[in-house]
């Protein structure tokens, strides 16, 4: 008798939680379900464009060719899981269907917010940009402060605007090698190498503890074309005279001292922005 009311007991208790099992996998399925929907509808949704508009480019997060798979179950635990990332193909994409509607008259540049543009990456947005200029309309950019691979791109904008406590600074291109012998003479480990030339570095850092002479040549004329294109284009795009951005970036203490420290200033001295404005 006993045992049939206690197995009658955990019976119910059981039946209970099935229940709030089922209720809660079931309700998490809706909310699921009604968010995929609704995405749906969001997504087809499109904001009408005023006319003499300006197409606003200020994307926020790492520069990619294609966008990293993100594993929906990931997210829904982790919300610091996902990167932002902004497609190099939708910035165009953007821009060539602007170039070709009549309603929008000009772009406008905000990319400070844009990470790990690379030199190839950037030709492709300014070849975007100077195909869009080329239908007649304007391109203006802005910014606080101009990284290097910001202001190589902004270099094409018909006005280029930088803010008066801001900075445009040009690092320049290199690099560096980290160097293992004494790491591993200190353990006991010998690396055995065998290579045939003068410029065979790639095994250097496992028997050197610097960079040969025929690394730093090699490296130095890899580095001065890159230099050299770099700053070719934007003297192009700026029309400035030939070294104008050399000037600017190697001697970039002696334009300090011109101004006082001021760097946004010897910016403009130097005929890199237009004019030092706020935002407003």
């Amino acid at each position: 008798m006993v045992r049939t009311v206690s197995g009658g007991i955990f019976a119910r208790i059981g039946a209970v939680i099935t229940k709030i099992r089922n209720f809660t996998f079931n309700t998490l399925f809706v909310i699921i379900l009604v968010a995929i929907i609704g995405s749906f509808f969001t997504s087809t949704v499109s904001t009408p464009i005023p006319e003499k508009a300006a197409l606003v480019i200020d994307p926020k997060g790492i520069l990619v060719e294609e966008r990293s798979f993100s594993n929906p179950l990931d997210n829904l635990w982790n919300l610091e899981y996902d990167i932002p990332e902004v497609e190099l193909g939708e910035i165009t994409r953007s821009i060539k269907l602007a170039e070709t509607d009549s309603q929008i008259e000009m772009i406008i540049l905000e990319l400070e917010e844009l990470d790990n543009i690379s030199l190839a990456q950037g030709d492709r947005l300014i070849d975007a940009l100077l195909k869009f200029k080329s239908s007649k309309k304007k391109i203006v950019a802005y910014a606080n402060n101009y990284a290097q691979s910001h202001y190589y791109v902004s270099s094409v904008a018909d006005e280029l605007y930088l803010n008066p406590m801001g900075s445009l600074i040009m690092d320049g291109f290199g690099g560096r090698n980290v160097y293992l012998k004494d790491f591993l003479d200190r353990y006991g480990f010998e690396a055995h190498v065998y290579r045939v030339g003068d410029y065979k570095e790639a095994v250097e850092p496992f028997i050197r503890n610097d960079m040969s002479d025929e690394s730093k040549a090699v490296n130095m004329r890899m580095l001065d074309k890159l230099w050299s294109e770099f700053s070719e284009k934007i003297e192009k795009n700026r029309e400035l005279d030939y070294g104008a951005v050399k000037r600017y970036g190697v001697g970039f203490a002696k334009e300090l001292r011109k101004t006082g420290g001021d760097v946004a200033r010897a910016a403009l001295e130097n005929n890199l922005v237009d004019e030092l404005l706020t935002w407003d």
